[in-house]
């Protein structure tokens, strides 16, 4: 049974810090990457912990993120930062997502940045994360 959690547009940076390790965790074991798609409202609103967590306060450095987003403002800033692990494909600009999605070992975390009141949903779910992260690395694969 899927264990599934709520969090409060409040609330969303501390348990972004505090589930880090139980994500990189359950990545680890599947050895797999943290894959996902990323808002770029959530860039703009989080790029503290997006630093600390590039830059050795919250990533193991054998975890890598592929990430797809559709715009490309904030993620250029973030590349200047070069961050080793953090790879980025942008999906093209007609592409309407409006939330952040990722896949991280058997759990699927949705954040919704873009309207307030914002939320993250945190599913942990093998299942569930396994079928969307096959999606995503097909995205990924699939793109120039």
């Amino acid at each position: 049974i899927p264990k599934i959690i709520h969090i409060p547009e409040q609330d969303i940076e501390a348990h972004l810090y505090k589930q880090t390790p139980k994500w990189n965790k359950s990545i680890g074991k599947l050895k797999e990457s943290w894959w996902g798609y990323q808002d770029h409202t959530f860039a703009e609103q989080f790029e503290k912990w997006i630093d600390w967590l590039w830059s050795g306060g919250g990533m193991p450095k054998e975890v890598e993120a592929r990430l797809i987003t559709n715009t490309s403002g904030i993620e250029q800033a973030m590349k200047k930062k070069q961050y080793e692990h953090r790879k980025i494909k942008f999906w093209g600009a007609n592409r309407n997502f409006t939330a952040t999605t990722w896949v991280c070992g058997d759990y699927l975390i949705m954040i919704v940045t873009n309207q307030s009141p914002g939320y993250l949903i945190e599913i942990n779910d093998p299942i569930l994360a396994h079928n969307t992260r096959e999606v995503l690395k097909g995205i990924w694969n699939g793109i120039k």
